[in-house]
C-alpha cells in the first residue's frame, strides 16, 4: 500500500470552538479517551450473549481514571426484538497467553461487577444484512437481520478505576424476558486489538472465537470505555465526505478534515487517518506535532484514491487525533463509503492520498528516528513510521524471532521527512517480529507483535 501523505489544509480558523460533550448515546465522532475504540461491524456478526452464554473482550487502558460510561452494540436473532431485563457486566484482570499451558489470553479475577437494569438504547440499521453466530451451539446464520442497537450505560454509581497501560477484559451477558423465543447478541467489531474475544457458560473455561464461516479470522466485539469527559479538554477531529459515493474502483473521492483545540491553553497533537475494512486498518497518512492555539482549528481537503483491486462493499474512513507514538486517542471521526466496481478495466494501482500541505509548518526531522508501528499488537496490518533528516538510501526490513529476514518493505532512495509504510502480515503466523531501519550510518530496530 502506498502511503504518500497528503492533506491539503486550506484554512486556519481562530474563532472559539466549544468542547465536545459526550452524550448519553455516544457517536463514533465523540471522544473515547480510555482505550483504542472497537466500533461495530455493520456487515459482521451478532454473537449470542443471552444468559447463560457470557462473552468477553479485552482492551488496553490509555488514560488512568474512573470508568464513567460503557457503550456497546448488539442485535437480535432473526431481527425479532425482545426485552432485556438486565445486563450483567464485569471487568476482569488479564491472564496473558503462555503457550502451551495457556494458548491464548483470557479474563482472570473479577475486579468490578455491575448489574444494569436501566440503560439507554439507540436503534440503528445497517444497509447490508448482518449475520447471527451462536458459539455455544456452533451454528451461524448469514444475512440474518438488518436492525441493530447501541446500548449506553452511563453515570455508574461505583465506577471502576483503571490504570494507564493495563490490559483489562469486559464481559457481558443479557437476561432476556423470553429466552426460548428471543436471543440477544453482542455485535462484532471492525477494529481488532490484541487477542480474540472469548465465550463461556458458568462452570466452564473460556473459549476463543473466530469469525464464521471459515473460522480463521479473529473475532472481536464492539465497545467503548469512557471516562468523565467534562473534566478534560482535548483536540477534536471532524470529517465531511464530498464523494462521489459510491466511488468506482480505480476512482477517488474528496474529504474535508478539521482538527481543533478545545482547551484554554496551546496544545500539540498528531493526526492520522485511513481506511477500515475487513477487520484491518489501512493507514493513509500521519501528521506529527501540529501546534494549535486555544480555540484554533485547521481545515483542509484530502483526495483519497481507490485501487482497482478494492472489492465492492461498504468501507469506513477514520481519522484520529492524539498521541500517535503511544496510541492514545483523544478524538476520532468516521464515515461509511461505498465502492462499486463499475469500471473493472480502470487503472489505479493502490490506496493513496495526494495533495499539498498548506497552513502549518512541517519541520524536517533533526535526526534519524524509528518512531514505531501502530497498532501494536496488531492483526493483521500495521503501519511503521520513520523519520529522515536528509534524503538517502533506506532499507526497512522485517525479521522473525529467529533472526530470519521475512520481508523487505523499503529498499531505495527516500526523501527527507516523515514516512509511513504498511506491512500486511496476513500470510504470517502469530508471534514477535522485529523491524530494522538502515539509513546512512544509522541502524535502528524495534519489535512488534502479530496476534491473530
Amino acid at each position: 500500500m502506498r502511503n504518500t501523505v497528503v492533506f491539503l489544509f486550506i484554512a486556519i480558523i481562530t474563532a472559539g470552538f466549544a468542547p465536545a460533550m459526550v452524550s448519553a448515546h455516544w457517536d463514533p465522532g465523540d471522544g473515547h479517551k480510555m482505550h483504542y475504540p472497537q466500533l461495530p461491524d455493520t456487515t459482521g456478526w451478532d454473537v449470542n450473549a443471552t444468559f447463560p452464554v457470557i462473552l468477553a473482550d479485552d482492551w488496553r487502558c490509555t488514560q488512568s481514571g474512573p470508568v464513567d460510561e460503557i457503550h456497546f452494540w448488539g442485535s437480535w436473532r432473526h431481527g425479532d426484538t425482545g426485552n432485556i431485563l438486565r445486563f450483567e457486566l464485569r471487568i476482569h484482570e488479564d491472564i496473558p497467553a503462555d503457550p502451551p499451558e495457556i494458548p491464548y489470553s483470557r479474563p482472570g479475577d473479577v475486579l468490578w461487577n455491575y448489574t444494569a437494569f436501566n440503560f439507554d438504547i439507540r436503534p440503528l440499521s445497517s444497509v447490508t444484512p448482518e449475520g447471527w453466530y451462536d458459539p455455544e451451539q456452533g451454528g451461524y446464520i448469514p444475512d440474518d437481520h438488518h436492525r441493530y442497537f447501541q446500548y449506553n450505560i452511563t453515570d455508574l454509581p461505583d465506577p471502576f478505576v483503571q490504570e494507564e497501560g493495563t490490559i483489562y477484559w469486559l464481559s457481558v451477558t443479557a437476561e432476556v424476558e423470553f429466552p426460548n423465543n428471543t436471543r440477544w447478541g453482542w455485535k462484532s467489531s471492525v477494529d481488532h486489538w490484541n487477542d480474540d474475544a472469548v465465550w463461556k457458560v458458568p462452570g466452564s473455561d473460556w473459549v476463543e472465537m473466530y469469525e464464521p464461516p471459515d473460522f480463521d479470522e479473529s473475532l472481536d466485539l464492539s465497545f467503548v470505555i469512557n471516562g468523565a469527559e467534562q473534566d478534560t479538554c482535548c483536540c477534536v477531529v471532524r470529517m465531511v465526505n464530498h464523494g462521489p459515493d459510491p466511488v468506482d474502483c480505480g476512482g477517488s473521492f474528496q474529504i474535508t478534515g478539521t482538527v481543533c483545540n478545545t482547551c484554554n491553553h496551546p496544545i500539540t497533537t498528531d493526526v492520522w487517518y485511513g481506511v477500515s475494512a475487513f477487520g484491518n486498518f489501512y493507514q493513509q497518512g500521519l501528521f506529527n506535532n501540529i501546534p494549535l492555539n486555544p480555540g484554533q482549528c485547521i481545515s483542509g481537503l484530502l483526495t483519497q484514491h481507490v485501487p482497482t483491486f478494492a472489492p465492492t462493499g461498504i468501507y469506513r474512513y477514520v481519522a484520529y487525533c492524539g498521541e500517535y507514538s503511544t496510541g492514545e486517542i483523544c478524538d476520532s471521526a468516521s464515515f461509511e463509503f461505498n465502492i462499486v466496481c463499475q469500471s473493472p478495466n480502470a487503472k489505479g494501482g493502490d490506496w493513496y492520498t495526494e495533495g499539498n500541505l498548506f497552513g502549518i509548518d512541517v519541520p524536517v526531522p533533526g535526526e534519524y528516528s524509528l518512531i514505531g508501528n501502530y497498532p501494536n499488537p496488531f492483526n493483521a496490518t500495521t503501519t511503521i513510521t520513520y523519520e529522515l533528516p536528509v534524503s538517502g538510501n533506506v532499507n526497512l526490513e522485517v525479521y522473525n524471532i529467529k533472526g530470519q529476514l521475512v520481508e523487505t518493505l523499503v529498499a531505495g532512495h527516500v526523501d527527507a521527512g516523515t514516512h509511513n509504510v504498511s506491512w500486511d502480515a496476513s500470510q504470517y503466523s502469530s508471534g514477535v517480529y522485529f523491524y530494522k531501519l538502515t539509513a546512512g550510518d544509522t541502524v535502528l530496530t524495534k519489535r512488534m507483535t502479530l496476534l491473530k
